[in-house]
């Protein structure tokens, strides 16, 4: 999920992408992708590092919440998972100058009816659990956002506790009454958990003005070429390709 930062490509923006990392995996003392992250910003690389964004917590959510409950048969603690993970940035050792942001769990974009499918894409369910899944209240749309609502509110208290900064973007992202995410944001496949990320792109940079004064000219309007070159990896996806092309311009032509 941070990996979309990566699209903004300056030798001074370093993005660190852990594949299938949680924010549970942070919280342990022997975890690797913790260790490399201290590393990093104990090491003279870090030099002149002026903030540190985290994005972690949707495996948790979207993934580990339905395989803890319907494999293991038990619940998962996402509040303790939440204090655990923020605590873990606020003890990394920077210099006090260094911004840590914590950001919290986008919205799932998934259709109730793609939840138990998009569980068995990513490994997590057989099609027996998934369907288990399908048939129960877990896959409900309201359940499914109130779940990221309720983890992204532990991390932005605990942030505030630890002295952090939390950020969201799920209003911006989603409907204010049914809390779906909107179209401009989904991928074009129905069992992807991960957003669009050219779209979700332009949202930070009009969000964060440190971050838009790091972006280049034309670098917005530069993002229709990399949402095509994606979009050329889902040719079982035609039918939607002009559709998100076309949301995709619209909403450069807003800015």
């Amino acid at each position: 999920f941070v990996r979309l930062f990566g699209l903004l490509e300056r030798p001074d923006v370093v993005v660190r992408g852990f594949k299938g990392a949680s924010a549970k995996g942070l919280g342990r003392a022997d975890n690797e992708n913790g260790s490399s992250i201290t590393r990093y910003v104990t090491s003279p690389f870090s030099r002149g590092l002026e903030r540190i964004v985290f994005s972690f917590g949707s495996v948790d959510v979207h993934l580990s919440f339905y395989y803890m409950k319907y494999v293991k048969g038990e619940d998962i603690d996402l509040l303790s998972i939440a204090n655990r993970y923020v605590d873990f940035v606020a003890n990394l050792t920077t210099d006090p100058s260094v911004q840590k942001i914590v950001l919290g769990v986008y919205y799932s974009p998934l259709q109730d009816e793609t939840v138990g499918p998009s569980l068995i894409s990513y490994g997590s369910l057989t099609e027996e659990q998934s369907e288990l899944v399908s048939g129960s209240k877990d896959a409900e749309l309201r359940v499914r956002q109130e779940r990221v609502r309720s983890f992204n509110e532990a991390l932005r208290t605990r942030c505030e506790q630890r002295g952090i900064t939390y950020d969201d973007i799920n209003d911006e992202m989603s409907d204010a009454e049914t809390m779906q995410m909107k179209d401009l944001y989904r991928d074009v496949s129905n069992h992807n958990i991960h957003v669009v990320w050219e779209t979700t792109l332009i949202l930070w940079v009009q969000k964060w003005k440190w971050f838009r004064d790091l972006t280049p000219p034309g670098f917005i309007q530069g993002l229709e070429d990399t949402l095509e070159e994606y979009l050329k990896t889902k040719p079982w996806a035609q039918t939607k390709h002009a559709a998100k092309q076309q949301e995709l311009k619209m909403l450069i032509n807003n800015n």
